[in-house]
């Protein structure tokens, strides 16, 4: 057998290599030495993971070892590697292969001819893919053969894609129900057809007058539109569109019949939204009003929560953050996180597991598997009546993460609160923000102001952007302090090579332990790099956040954990709690 008859198995629509067929073959399979040199290396390639980012490809390790280690990845090809991915005959390739590797190529070795190898597979392979409707495959890897073709200056290959997608959004091939796939393909053209930006609005109002009964879709198309105004540098229809959107809010809003918990948040996130927009769009008079319908749908949110405050008294808590932040200014209402950010104890986790397992034995018999989004199995947790309860382990360690994962969603609900009314009362800058990271005792001194614009990003709804800042922000935090208290945050390798500690290791530093609270250091070790709870920083750094994903409550409370650390060390923080009787008496209860 030779490798292309092998790799023929790929002619499908599947883009990259699948590992798992690899397994099945070995080189003795072949006859050719060429052959078998290639084999072996696409088969260590296969164990490297990929996901599409706006026209980007990023890669990642497709497996994640317990211990730290990880499978194959791109940084471990070396230039013989890339040699031999030269010696294929790419003719030979079928599309979804040919791209992969060419594409590969092209990222790492910026070589030109592999480059438009890659983009006229894209394109080849789009031509397939864009008539499966439930798919949106299609969508990204049109959009890298563009990103590409930009880098190159191939514009005769640019335009016979945009002409392609916008033969495409206009025709009955793709269905009028299916808007949100037409919505992508605009804003692809958006971004690389700016000559067809006034047909493209039209478009998109059709869009808007046929989305009014489906919230995401017609703000999606809002959106695009805008896109559309601000590269024509219409500021007067910028300012009509928004109020529009903000009106849509509104009415889609008061439509909602808020007898389900899931309608009376939808309407009240419609109803802030809202407000945000009237107010930057000069509509200041109609924010009173509609603060008005966010004070009244409060109660149902309450409502709605009772079946839970029998167990977690959720009511009483949001009602009491409610009562004490009425009169609060910024800085005061940030410093409340100190009240609302519950730092559990593992003893009070292990405890709680403890009453739950009295309470429910059978369930403690099952073992607990943690998947993630795509429905992959990350770990097995061992059933808890299998596990000493009384003694430190690294599995209790491990179900204790898990319990902090599932009590997240209910410390979140405070936070978002608290984060909602800090958006709703102040105009947030950088600068309104000083007070927490200027002589910071935790805080580096040459961290603090990309501290200080993560939280900004945070409070103003650009999380994804501000995770992707805070999550390797804490972990320097970490190596920073188990620096300061004396331990070694670099190992030496045999050939004498300084290597930088797994941050799992850090956390055990044995001198970071002995000087600095153990719980606080499971919580943030659980949040960062456990994958029975939070994961934050593996996720982030292997790309693997989308940004859908932040709106889970492990990073909610992430955000008001790691407010509430910097706030322990703010010399700012305390000097204000100093000068405040209310505050003094909300945290501590005196005056």
């Amino acid at each position: 057998m030779d490798i292309y008859s092998f790799l023929e198995r790929y002619n499908n629509t599947e883009y990259g290599l699948d590992y798992k067929l690899f397994i099945n073959y070995n080189e003795s399979d072949f006859t050719q030495d060429l052959d078998k040199a290639i084999f072996n290396l696409l088969t260590k390639i296969s164990e490297i993971g990929f996901r599409f980012n706006e026209g980007k490809i990023i890669y990642n390790p497709l497996f994640l070892y317990e211990d730290g280690s990880r499978s194959f990845h791109i940084d471990d090809l070396n230039d013989e590697d890339f040699n031999l991915l030269k010696e294929i005959n790419y003719d030979q390739l079928s599309n979804n292969v040919k791209a992969f590797i060419a594409d590969l190529i092209w990222t790492q070795k910026k070589d030109y001819d592999y480059s438009n190898v890659a983009i006229n597979a894209y394109y080849e392979l789009f031509k397939v893919l864009k008539n499966n409707i439930d798919s949106k495959f299609d969508i990204e890897i049109i959009r890298r053969a563009l990103f590409i073709a930009v880098q190159i200056k191939n514009d005769d290959f640019s335009k016979s894609c945009c002409d392609l997608i916008y033969s495409f959004i206009i025709s009955d091939a793709l269905p009028r129900r299916d808007s949100f796939k037409r919505l992508y393909f605009i804003d692809i053209l958006i971004q690389y057809d700016r000559d067809r930006l006034l047909d493209l609005i039209v478009i998109l109002d059709k869009e808007i007058g046929l989305s009014k009964d489906n919230l995401y879709r017609a703000e999606h198309a809002y959106k695009s539109k805008l896109k559309c105004l601000k590269e024509l540098k219409q500021p007067e229809n910028i300012k009509l569109t928004n109020i529009a959107l903000a009106n849509f809010f509104v009415n889609y809003a008061d439509c909602l019949t808020k007898s389900s918990l899931d309608d009376i948040l939808i309407a009240k996130k419609c109803y802030i939204d809202a407000i945000e927009l009237y107010r930057n769009n000069g509509k200041t008079e109609d924010v009173n009003f509609i603060r008005e319908k966010v004070e009244q749908i409060e109660p149902l949110v309450v409502e709605q929560l009772q079946p839970i405050k029998v167990e977690l008294n959720v009511t009483s808590i949001i009602e009491e953050i409610k009562n004490d932040i009425k009169d609060l200014s910024l800085e005061e209402c940030i410093i409340y996180f100190l009240k609302v950010v519950d730092f559990p104890r593992k003893d009070s986790l292990r405890q709680r597991i403890k009453d739950e397992f009295k309470i429910s034995p059978f369930a403690s018999m099952i073992p607990v598997s943690i998947v993630n989004k795509t429905g992959r199995v990350l770990c097995l947790l061992d059933p808890i009546n299998s596990v000493d309860l009384n003694a430190d382990s690294f599995e209790l360690d491990r179900h204790l993460a898990h319990k902090l994962l599932i009590e997240t969603q209910i410390y979140s609900l405070g936070i978002e609160y608290l984060i909602n009314h800090i958006k709703q009362k102040f105009n947030i800058n950088p600068e309104s923000l000083d007070f927490l990271v200027q002589d910071n005792l935790i805080v580096p001194e040459n961290r603090r102001s990309i501290f200080r614009y993560a939280i900004y990003l945070f409070f103003n709804d650009r999380r994804y952007e501000a995770l992707h800042i805070l999550a390797p922000q804490m972990e320097n935090l970490f190596r920073e302090l188990a620096k300061n208290c004396g331990g070694l945050i670099t190992t030496i390798d045999k050939n004498g090579i300084g290597q930088v500690k797994l941050l799992k290791s850090i956390f055990e530093t044995t001198e970071l332990i002995e000087c600095y609270n153990s719980d606080i250091l499971f919580l943030f070790r659980a949040l960062l790099i456990e994958n029975t709870c939070g994961n934050i920083r593996n996720d982030i750094a292997h790309g693997l956040l989308d940004e859908d994903d932040i709106k889970r409550s492990e990073y909610s409370y992430f955000f008001g954990a790691l407010i509430k650390l910097i706030l322990y060390t703010s010399k700012k923080a305390f000097s204000i709690i100093n000068d405040s009787d209310k505050l003094k008496y909300i945290l501590i209860g005196k005056k």
